[in-house]
């Protein structure tokens, strides 16, 4: 699975990009959620979006993941991001309180398999995750 993978603390970012490449994913990372939006446009897309719901600079990961699904209709999304804000994102895609272990993230992308992401069961926590009711 091609993956497209936006998070603003690079070391999560690089930890999450190493556990989807050992799962035998091809992923691209980008720092900021500007960096992403730019690379949607031009070629062709990932099969997911995994985005922070909050950047610290423009477009949030909201606005990020309604672009992408102009630019590459189908594409799945998963987001991370404090739980009070699940309900911005849970109409667009799964959504994972933070704070959480890469590890955890990566086992989330292998439950959601494609192009169906309505198989995702709910996974054990990561240690330390904020769980949602």
């Amino acid at each position: 699975m091609f993956i497209f993978a936006a998070h603003e603390d690079p070391a999560f970012l690089e930890k999450l990009a190493i556990g989807l490449r050992e799962a035998g994913h091809r992923v691209e990372t980008f720092a900021t959620s500007l960096a992403a939006w730019d690379a949607l446009k031009p070629r062709p897309g990932p099969d997911l979006l995994i985005a922070a719901v909050c950047f610290n600079e423009p477009p949030n990961g909201i606005a990020l993941a309604n672009h992408a699904v102009c630019c590459h209709r189908g594409l799945r999304m998963l987001f991370l991001g404090p739980g009070q804000l699940r309900r911005y994102a849970t109409d667009l895609g799964p959504f994972l309180a933070t704070p959480c272990a890469p590890a955890y993230v990566v086992d989330v992308v292998e439950q959601l398999g494609l192009p169906d992401c309505s198989t995702l069961s709910s996974p054990r926590p990561a240690p330390g995750a904020a769980v949602e009711p």
